[in-house]
């Protein structure tokens, strides 16, 4: 079987055990779309296993493309806000194995459109490919996949609910340093918003002149912009300049939250002193914010537990 993994290669995504498992099957080819800092590591571990290939960065309208030619997905996270990646391939008629973490078994309704596996668990990688090489099985499971998430995760539906959310004006903070193409969000705000200005992290490395930039760049903007709501990708470092502008300006700020920011910063090995101090950050600044929106109903229960006053589950960025 083709068997396909979209995604950064980092510590959260799990691929050290996918590739474990690979080297244990040796028929099936891997595929591993992405990129990271893990790049080289991965590469090295998976010497010599000539059923394991690395792909790269794909623009995202053409992986969607590429996607039709893999049998399987597989998505090995150790945690997840959501997995926009398994919900496009599902939308194929695919299905997909996803680790019990975060949000991921949302995205095969819960077990309808895939398997579901611990994570840290190369064995049970294993065993659920092998399961899934019964093709009636797959097919079946492949049905219902398409059938949950387009009905659950409907593009439309919820640009229609963003829209209503945040209007038609938008100053969109993000950390990532361009417009990502595993990230399409952005380029969906693009389209369907009037005036859409985005700030990205660029070359700042370090966080507190990021928050400087944040601050200049967005004030800038919405000087020139009467009616514009703000929207901050995440809820802890860029809290403060988003809110700060917001009340300044007197406009409606939003926090994105769209990873499970403590269970990350312990799995990338972050000390416990910095996990303190974030989880800290995060209790004072998220109730200052109008509302968050969060991209999974595992998100929910974690917004709520920093004192979220408002909280608005939106899937928005589903890009088929």
């Amino acid at each position: 079987m083709k068997i396909v993994f979209v995604g950064r290669y980092n510590h959260e995504k799990g691929l050290k055990y996918l590739i474990e498992a690979a080297s244990k099957l040796k028929k099936d080819q891997f595929y591993l779309i992405g990129y990271g800092p893990l790049e080289d590591e991965l590469k090295k571990l998976a010497e010599g296993m000539e059923n394991v290939h690395f792909l790269g960065a794909i623009r995202h309208d053409l992986l969607i493309k590429k996607l039709k030619e893999y049998d399987l997905f597989i998505y090995p996270s150790l945690t997840e806000g959501l997995g926009f990646s398994v919900i496009e391939f599902c939308h194929l008629g695919k299905p997909a194995i996803v680790t019990s973490v975060g949000g991921l078994p949302e995205t095969i309704g819960y077990g309808k459109g895939g398997i579901i596996i611990p994570p840290r668990d190369p064995k049970a990688i294993v065993t659920a490919i092998n399961k899934l090489r019964n093709v009636k099985l797959r097919r079946k499971l492949g049905y219902q996949a398409k059938k949950f998430v387009d009905k659950e995760f409907n593009k439309g539906y919820w640009i229609l609910k963003f829209k209503k959310l945040v209007g038609e004006n938008i100053l969109y903070i993000d950390i990532s340093e361009k417009v990502d193409y595993l990230r399409p969000q952005l380029k969906i705000i693009k389209e369907n918003t009037k005036t859409c200005y985005i700030i990205t992290k660029g070359k700042i490395r370090n966080r507190v002149l990021y928050m400087c930039k944040v601050f200049f760049e967005g004030f800038y903007i919405l000087t020139k912009n009467k009616e514009m709501d703000i929207i901050s990708c995440r809820t802890d470092y860029l809290a403060p300049p988003a809110i700060v502008l917001g009340k300044i300006f007197k406009r409606k700020i939003y926090g994105e939250l769209f990873t499970f920011p403590i269970e990350y910063e312990r799995i990338r090995g972050t000390s416990r002193i910095k996990r303190w101090l974030l989880e800290r950050f995060l209790r004072i600044f998220t109730p200052r914010f109008d509302a968050v929106i969060v991209c999974s109903k595992a998100l929910l229960k974690e917004a709520r537990s920093y004192g979220a006053k408002k909280i608005f589950y939106l899937p928005y960025w589903l890009d088929f």
